[in-house]
């Protein structure tokens, strides 16, 4: 990406170069090829979107989720993920409990299953990430891990602003 020079600060090419690098980790990171290696250490068959569904399941606490707030944590429509809901059913990775309150409503929680495969998820993409980085020095790893942390505690912050 090339950033017109005649706009630019002191710190601007710096900071485009920023954003150019975090382009080629959101490549990277969805990359069916990554996803893939992960599945093979993992040895079940999932798609992409399952997974995120789950990881989006976990961060918004693994039980009792409603179908239209899995939606909008993943931006997509209600019967895309009642589709995707019905897949994880069926491979024992999720629960579908009618709500209590109104029976028209659908809870999904994480099963035991849904829970170790994520765990296992993220243990095989930590051994990917750490063979990226196994040429690296051991004090640039810990500088970069604090300072990445940061710029996406900034991100973050940003994210919930209103």
């Amino acid at each position: 990406m090339q950033v017109s020079n005649d706009r630019l600060g002191p710190d601007d090419a710096v900071v485009a170069d920023v954003l150019e690098d975090l382009q080629t980790v959101a490549r990277w990171l969805t990359r069916s090829r990554v996803h893939e290696r992960v599945l093979s250490d993992l040895g079940v068959r999932i798609d992409r979107p399952a997974l995120l569904l789950l990881r989006k399941l976990h961060h918004a606490g693994g039980v009792d989720v409603r179908v239209t707030d899995l939606a909008h944590l993943l931006g997509i429509d209600p019967p895309g993920v009642t589709r995707k809901v019905q897949q994880l059913e069926r491979a024992g990775l999720v629960a579908r409990v009618a709500d209590k309150r109104d029976r028209r409503v659908a809870l999904i929680s994480l099963t035991p299953a849904g829970s170790e495969l994520l765990e296992r998820a993220a243990a095989a993409y930590l051994r990917l990430l750490q063979e990226v980085l196994s040429d690296w020095p051991r004090e640039d790893v810990r500088r970069f891990a604090e300072l990445f942390h940061a710029f996406s505690t900034s991100l973050h912050n940003e994210l919930e602003r209103p």
